[in-house]
């Protein structure tokens, strides 16, 4: 899965996942959804790319179990019904 790298304030603000407890940090996936990693997730690959605007942009690649969705205890409460 990749992410967008995440800001140094977006790592200082670590929150706790609402059901379990377990600390995790917000990220966005490249796909622009919002995702709860769990807080030690391992990082595989970094990539930067430069914007036409000037601007540089970092993605991060982490291991699928690296989201909460996949490792929270209480995950199913959170499904979306379909």
């Amino acid at each position: 899965m990749w992410i967008f790298k995440l800001s140094e304030e977006e790592e200082a603000g670590q929150k706790q996942c609402k059901s379990c407890g377990a600390p995790i940090i917000w990220a966005i996936t490249t796909n622009g959804a919002r995702c709860p990693l769990n807080a030690n997730f391992e990082t595989f690959e970094r990539k930067t790319f430069k914007l036409d605007s000037g601007v540089e942009v970092t993605i991060i690649k982490v291991q699928e179990k690296a989201s909460h969705f996949t490792t929270c205890p209480q995950k199913n409460q959170w499904r979306k019904k379909s």
